[in-house]
């Protein structure tokens, strides 16, 4: 198999945000006891009066478009830590992974699209206030595509110097 070959080339730049409250949530919370704790169990979610702290619901992309009017590039931002594999002892995309995959697949076919996760702090996929949720890195990589998609509808150019 041939490596595919880049050629440097003029782009234009644009960037675009949308918000998406779907995906990541503070995984801090304070209890009814007064407590705070990063709640996976064994407690049940009565036992939860609040998040503790925010998160960061911005869902952030720059595009990189060549003469051709085709986006080489795009640099994906979001704020979640990329752990649904833990514990395994394995390297896994998670939903960067996904959500770039999708975005080739679905919005732009022509660009390598780059994930730069956001600072992650307490924010994290899982949502103790609605467990049955799905919460795998293929769902929140359709959740995190279609709010590009959203974005990708009002883009800002930057302008050139």
């Amino acid at each position: 198999m041939a490596a595919a070959v880049a050629t440097l080339q003029p782009v234009d730049v644009a960037w675009a945000a949308a918000m998406d409250g779907r995906v990541a949530f503070n995984r801090r919370t304070v209890m009814r006891d007064g407590t705070a704790e990063m709640f996976f169990g064994p407690r049940t979610v009565e036992d939860v009066l609040q998040r503790e702290g925010p998160s960061d619901p911005e869902v952030g992309v720059a595009t990189f478009t060549g003469r051709d009017r085709k986006a080489v590039a795009a640099l994906l931002h979001h704020t979640c830590h990329p752990v649904h594999w833990h514990p395994h002892r394995t390297v896994h995309a998670d939903w960067p992974g996904r959500w770039a995959e999708y975005v080739r697949r679905d919005l732009l076919p022509d660009a390598m699209p780059l994930v730069v996760n956001g600072c992650c702090g307490n924010v994290h996929h899982h949502d103790v206030f609605d467990p049955r949720r799905e919460d795998t890195p293929e769902s929140m990589g359709r959740l995190l595509t279609e709010s590009t998609k959203r974005a990708l509808e009002k883009p800002h150019a930057v302008e050139r110097p």
